[in-house]
């Protein structure tokens, strides 16, 4: 069953499943979804075949290269990502600028912590589509702890995105799920993005 504003407000009041959560914010949730505030940006790195790969005007704007991506049976290695700097505009908010092309990964300010019978599914804004972007969430079950993190991306031809911290990027759907499941066992918790070495690949 799908939470409505009025439940979602009295689950989280309840309890640490969503921190920090001010008082305002409970009063303010609209459409049945909770939106999620931007803390980090991360920019996924490039292995060394990718780099050479790329056009001739876009080389040497990526990071030194890592690993390869690899999905096996057993194992998976995922590469490192490069943790974007906030710059401090006029007005002392901070931007990040986000160029087409680039995958990145979006970091909740919020912490996430799922009691059994309840799960949420990451769901994107409609007005960063609007605005040419592509974010891209996922289902998150009951036992996970932690930050949540969103794909971002912006087709090669798109306008640029700058990032002000601390605005809205995507939305939390809550899910009453029956009690007694197998919590979330994976690797994910906290605020981990990349895989040490090799690692399971479930």
């Amino acid at each position: 069953m799908i939470l409505n504003s009025i439940s979602i407000a009295d689950c989280i009041r309840k309890g640490s499943v969503i921190t920090p959560c001010p008082m305002e914010r409970l009063k303010g949730i609209e459409g049945n979804a909770f939106d999620l505030t931007l803390d980090e940006i991360l920019e996924v790195m490039p292995s060394q075949d990718e780099i050479v790969a790329l056009p001739e005007f876009m080389r040497g704007q990526s990071p030194p290269p890592e690993p390869k991506v690899f999905f096996g049976v057993k194992h998976r290695r995922i590469p490192k990502q490069r943790r974007l700097e906030w710059v401090k505009n006029r007005q002392g908010n901070l931007h990040i600028t986000c160029q087409p092309g680039h995958p990145y990964l979006l970091q909740s300010l919020e912490d996430v912590s799922l009691p059994d019978g309840i799960e949420v599914q990451v769901i994107p804004r409609s007005s960063v589509g609007r605005a040419g972007g592509i974010t891209i969430g996922t289902w998150t079950s009951h036992g996970f702890t932690g930050k949540l993190f969103v794909h971002f991306s912006i087709p090669c031809f798109g306008p640029k995105f700058v990032w002000e911290r601390g605005a809205r990027f995507a939305s939390l759907k809550f899910f009453e799920v029956q009690r007694g499941g197998q919590a979330y066992r994976g690797i994910w918790s906290g605020e981990k993005t990349a895989t040490e070495g090799k690692e399971r690949a479930y």
